[in-house]
């Protein structure tokens, strides 16, 4: 069978439910900002992730639908060493009154494991593909939808 597979690094934007911490916690906490609560911090935001913005992903679908060879799996993301904490810097740029609060993880997260991620997407932008939409860009955007 012939298959293309699209693995999506941490997807944030528009229209996720913003009250799901367990679902789409980078959302859940830009919504927790806009409604002037607390945001609380794991390790004080001292980690790697590699967020990317939904437009940016239904994009590099589009492309991956077009050019994309068979039986090949493309990561889609930024592919940029980004601290948690400077997401929360964004943040706090665009809402000032931001309060946030550093905390330990729960145990459960010891046993995830995952640490720091950032995705290799070489192949993805092989086909013409790179994110257009800069984290504090989405991140105003998505803080712009939870005000409405």
């Amino acid at each position: 069978m012939d298959v293309i597979i699209a693995r999506f690094t941490n997807v944030f934007g528009p229209f996720e439910d913003g009250n799901n911490k367990k679902k789409a916690g980078f959302n859940f906490m830009i919504n927790q900002a806009v409604k002037g609560e607390e945001i609380q911090l794991y390790n004080n935001g001292n980690f790697i992730r590699d967020y990317i913005y939904v437009d940016d992903v239904a994009d590099a679908c589009r492309t991956i639908a077009e050019k994309g060879k068979t039986n090949k799996t493309y990561y889609v993301g930024r592919g940029e060493f980004t601290k948690f904490r400077k997401l929360i810097d964004i943040i706090k740029e665009q809402i000032p009154n931001t309060k946030v609060k550093a905390i330990t993880p729960p145990d459960f997260h010891k046993n995830v494991g995952i640490v720091d991620f950032v995705c290799d997407n070489s192949e993805l932008k092989k086909l013409g593909w790179t994110p257009r939409v800069s984290l504090e860009e989405g991140i105003k955007k998505t803080i712009d939808f939870y005000k409405k």
